[in-house]
């Protein structure tokens, strides 16, 4: 074989190795510190949500790039300016437990006068606390006089009269009690659960356990 284009086989093979090629044929790395930076504070001046699972499925170069960088999603917010402390534990269980945190707390305070670790959670889920509360009110209007206040005194009540609160007979006779419920509280469970009401009572093929934490 001979000469390619001026070059030798063996000089190719050479070059093909990094530390051999010139640096002006370099390719700059395309995620470096700078980038990530850049990438992240775009992010958060677009008010879009930085929790770690939405910027996985949603940016994952970005996310991959900033774990090799910064060895963990938190750190990088960190360093990067985002987040002025570390997030050393999960206040809220995703999204829709800091909703539900956000409607008893608006139940009870103005805007202005919300928690600030509520409004800073709020604002790392969603992007900004208006794209929260925004979040919180479709959520009413699919679900239109639920809360989870109502919902606690509704199955108290029920509970009380000795009503069934059974799951099948709940979504054959109360579809917009159990959508609220799932929707307020994660699932019928911990609906019970929270209305100070033993679920496996009205567990039948299973055993209903406390959730963690």
């Amino acid at each position: 074989m001979g000469k390619a284009s001026g070059f030798s086989v063996i000089g190719i093979r050479l070059c093909l190795r990094r530390d051999l090629i010139p640096k002006k044929w370099r390719k700059r790395s395309v995620w470096d510190e700078e980038k990530i930076t850049k990438k992240i504070r775009a992010m958060h001046k677009k008010h879009l949500p930085l929790y770690a699972a939405y910027v996985m499925d949603n940016h994952g170069k970005l996310f991959s790039a900033a774990l090799r960088q910064f060895g963990s999603w938190a750190k990088a917010l960190l360093v990067t300016g985002v987040t002025k402390k570390p997030r050393t534990r999960k206040l809220y269980r995703g999204r829709p437990s800091l909703l539900n945190a956000l409607s008893d707390a608006l139940e009870r305070h103005t805007v202005k006068k919300l928690p600030q670790a509520l409004k800073l959670e709020a604002a790392h889920y969603f992007g900004s606390l208006d794209k929260a509360i925004a979040a919180l009110k479709k959520q009413e209007k699919q679900l239109p006089g639920w809360n989870r206040r109502k919902i606690i005194a509704v199955l108290s009540r029920m509970h009380r009269s000795k009503e069934s609160l059974a799951y099948g007979r709940i979504r054959r006779d109360l579809p917009a009690l159990l959508s609220a419920a799932e929707a307020h509280f994660g699932s019928w469970g911990k609906a019970l659960y929270a209305s100070g009401i033993d679920p496996n009572l009205y567990f039948v093929h299973h055993k209903w356990r406390k959730p963690r934490g």
